[in-house]
């Protein structure tokens, strides 16, 4: 007797589809010691129900302790029954005007509650288990001694916000950023995260390991770092200045800026979990964009300094203005009067 497996079929390979789906869009969010790490050592669901389980019983004792009743002072204090609930009600003093004292039982938690809260609780416990979690962040947390990062910004775009329609907002965002994703490999930078209209790129950091995954750098220092970021930077504002503001109809102008120092990567948190860098390179990176000229790269002398005689003269070869020139100092909040260089555009 034949069967029709049809159906059966289809399904595993919609099934492998969007398992492979999901894989790659993995391979994108996280390096590649991340993912093993999460995949292979850090989802226990023993380990993680029995967190959970201690958490929920925590809020539960809480929540409990602060719905107990209040005693009534007129039965606290008289018999054994009163105290445990199972008074009668009692009378009024005729004329008092009082109504009755109701009977602790009733004033008490509806015994049914406690039942309803257990089934609430095992629910979400279920719910989350699947959940791979990071037992420990320590595992995942890397020192490198010098990254170069880069922060963008577009002139104009949170007043665009304001007045333009949603669709319109996100297929101007959508395009540009496009834009920028295309020549992240070309230039070998890693992009980090954006933030609303901020868009943060890395280099030095990340490398295609033999198999093609995205890799934490190891030991040593891409010497070439700086170079890199510079060149995508500039890609960058040729790529900004091919998109018009929906509300203007003018180019894109894109604040620039870069600095060069040491950085701490890792991932924290259980509920969508980011690949993300801390310490004051990241702050610095940030101030040099927001101090910096709207359509021009602006850097840390940290950063300049290790720049190619090439990315020195503008990134053009020899002949012409090189485009950088000394910014006289800056005053960069939390760090006082920093030595800055701006690099501009050669006009078209």
């Amino acid at each position: 007797m034949q069967k029709d497996v049809t159906a059966k079929v289809e399904a595993e390979r919609h099934i492998a589809q969007v398992s492979e789906a999901e894989h790659r869009l993995l391979e994108q969010i996280f390096p590649r010691h991340v993912l093993a790490y999460m995949m292979e050592e850090a989802y226990d669901p023993a380990a993680h129900m029995t967190q959970q389980q201690l958490q929920l019983d925590m809020e539960e004792l809480h929540s409990g302790a602060l719905e107990q009743p209040l005693l009534d002072p007129r039965t606290h204090g008289g018999t054994q029954a009163a105290r445990d609930g199972d008074a009668e009600p009692q009378e009024a003093p005729e004329g008092t005007g009082e109504l009755p004292a109701a009977p602790r039982a009733a004033r008490g938690r509806d015994p049914d509650g406690s039942h309803a809260e257990r089934a609430r609780r095992d629910s979400t416990l279920a719910l989350t288990a699947w959940r791979p979690h990071v037992r420990d962040c320590t595992r995942l947390a890397t020192w490198h001694d010098r990254v170069t990062v880069l922060f963008a910004d577009i002139q104009g775009f949170t007043p665009m916000c304001k007045v333009l329609p949603p669709t319109v907002v996100m297929r101007f965002l959508n395009d540009l950023f496009v834009r920028f994703d295309a020549q992240l490999d070309v230039h070998g930078v890693y992009k980090v995260e954006t933030i609303g209209d901020c868009y943060v790129v890395a280099g030095g950091l990340i490398h295609e390991d033999a198999e093609g995954f995205a890799a934490v750098k190891g030991d040593g220092v891409d010497a070439s770092q700086a170079d890199k970021v510079f060149a995508f930077a500039r890609a960058m504002l040729r790529s900004a200045s091919r998109v018009t503001l929906p509300t203007t109809g003018e180019p894109v102008k894109i604040r620039v800026g870069i600095h060069s120092g040491p950085v701490v990567s890792g991932v924290v948190g259980t509920r969508m979990p980011r690949f993300c860098l801390f310490g004051d390179t990241i702050n610095t990176a940030s101030r040099m964009e927001s101090t910096g000229t709207p359509g021009c790269i602006h850097v840390s002398s940290d950063m300049y300094s290790l720049l190619s005689p090439n990315s020195m003269a503008g990134g053009g070869g020899t002949g012409g203005s090189s485009g950088w020139a000394a910014s006289g100092g800056v005053e960069v909040k939390g760090k006082g009067v920093m030595d800055t260089f701006l690099w501009t555009p050669p006009r078209p």
